[in-house]
């Protein structure tokens, strides 16, 4: 699937207590301007230092976050935020969007249920992942808040590719993760993009990690794409 992002802007409100009523005016500039090409089979890394607006792009074309300005196409035709869940996957740092007290394995259930997807298929996906991404039978028991912060983040990264998503977004999907599982890792996003069709978006701090798996790199900086 081709997502296309056409000048995006959002703004955050500013501290201010008139900030929430829309009284001051003001506010901290996230994006501005953005336009972005994902083309299906094809990884693109995004890149910039931190507060750059990384995770604001990645959040807005998952459909999580709603742009202030601009708009986002799917295969050529404009997208809302519910088209834009259905596409596209977010594999994010950190365990706060599941369940801590259930057990790794219960979360995929669950967030794969929500997909449409059997405890049978989510059993059978994650076999098919866990290599890879080197996760642990003994991890996948374990409840949520008890992982390491490397078992939570193959935990974030399975929930993401549970679901055949037509697009793959991914925020420092490598941190964290040991050598062996973040070349597993790696080589699983490429087959993927490749087999697949899967349109990619990596945002990294790390340009060597980048340029190991992506075909092009954009540099974003103060909410804005360079060059």
């Amino acid at each position: 699937m081709l997502i296309e992002a056409f000048n995006l802007g959002k703004i955050y409100p500013s501290s201010g207590w008139l900030s929430p009523f829309g009284k001051d005016g003001s506010g901290t500039p996230a994006l501005s301007g953005v336009d972005l090409r994902l083309s299906p089979g094809t990884i693109t890394g995004l890149t910039g230092p931190n507060g750059a607006g990384k995770s604001t792009l990645l959040r807005i074309l998952s459909g999580r976050l709603t742009p202030d300005t601009g708009t986002i196409a799917l295969d050529g035709r404009e997208a809302d935020d519910a088209a834009l869940r259905s596409a596209a996957a977010l594999a994010e740092t950190g365990t706060r969007n599941f369940y801590p007290r259930l057990s790794a394995v219960d979360n995929l259930y669950f967030f794969g249920a929500l997909h449409g997807l059997s405890r049978a298929e989510v059993r059978e996906r994650t076999d098919t992942l866990r290599e890879p991404l080197g996760i642990g039978r003994d991890d996948l028991e374990k409840r949520v808040d008890a992982l390491s912060e490397g078992a939570a983040q193959k935990l974030s990264l399975a929930r993401a590719l549970l679901r055949r998503a037509s697009a793959l977004l991914l925020d420092e999907p490598a941190r964290n993760l040991d050598l062996r599982s973040a070349a597993g890792f790696s080589a699983l996003i490429q087959e993927l993009a490749a087999k697949e069709g899967l349109a990619v978006l990596y945002a990294a701090h790390n340009p060597e990690e980048l340029a190991k798996v992506c075909r092009r790199v954009v540099v974003i900086e103060n909410g804005k794409i360079k060059g």
